[in-house]
């Protein structure tokens, strides 16, 4: 399928369905290091709208959304290749997620002209072979001819209109702005925590019990492994 596309491919020894019981941390460094190394300015990967339920396409989101920001991060790994902060994040949607994304953080990309090839790649990769029907009976009122993403994190300035080009906006030369968050479709609440050991002496335990809670939480709010809920809460 790589060789039909002419992509290049890297292959990690990480057991089918079985992500969210490996070393997070080290998936995301290995992930921050190939950021550093092929400079890339989009990173596309899984949303919160996953295109499947598949439990890797869910942990992959998450894993590369982190990998994502911490590459630019200096005091990450800072033995490791130097720092480099793509430009755009963007999730792979599907059409009905689409509909409800707002104009300004949505992409639709025609990809007509290059269909026989995404095809003759498809029919190279036998092992998703059974899922085909029902992946071509859920597209077919859209057609195959455009693909869907939704743009999660932005450092160039923000688009109007929905785009047609992923790297629309993009400059070469010019310095990464701060990264900008796009919310998600819909709303949802936000909870500040501001917790410290006033009340209490630090010897009562009581920053472990609470900081155990959180984790419990998020990992419960976000369907996150407790080791990974525990890792979003480190890197942000």
């Amino acid at each position: 399928s790589a060789q039909v596309l002419g992509a290049q491919l890297e292959l990690w020894d990480y057991p089918d369905g079985g992500l969210a019981q490996s070393d997070a941390w080290e998936i995301v460094r290995r992930l921050v290091e190939v950021i550093r190394r092929i400079h890339p300015q989009v990173v596309l990967t899984f949303g919160p709208d996953q295109l499947s339920e598949h439990p890797d396409h869910v942990m992959t989101g998450w894993l590369t959304t982190l990998a994502f920001e911490l590459a630019g991060d200096s005091a990450r790994w800072p033995g490791s290749l130097p720092q480099h902060a793509p430009a755009k994040l963007y999730f792979s949607i599907d059409p009905d997620t689409a509909q409800h994304i707002a104009p300004c953080c949505l992409s639709v990309v025609n990809v007509a002209p290059y269909l026989d090839r995404r095809l003759a790649a498809l029919e190279c990769h036998e092992s998703q072979q059974p899922c085909w029907e029902g992946f071509l009976r859920g597209r077919a009122p859209y057609g195959l001819e455009r693909e869907f993403f939704q743009l999660a994190v932005c450092r160039t300035p923000l688009p109007t209109t929905p785009q047609s080009d992923l790297f629309e906006g993009i400059e070469v030369s010019s310095s990464p702005r701060p990264a900008r968050i796009i919310p998600p479709s819909g709303t949802a609440p936000v909870w500040l925590f501001d917790l410290d050991n006033t009340l209490y002496p630090a010897n009562a335990g009581l920053m472990d019990v609470i900081s155990a809670r959180i984790d419990e939480f998020i990992s419960r709010k976000l369907d996150l492994p407790p080791a990974l809920a525990h890792a979003v809460r480190e890197a942000y």
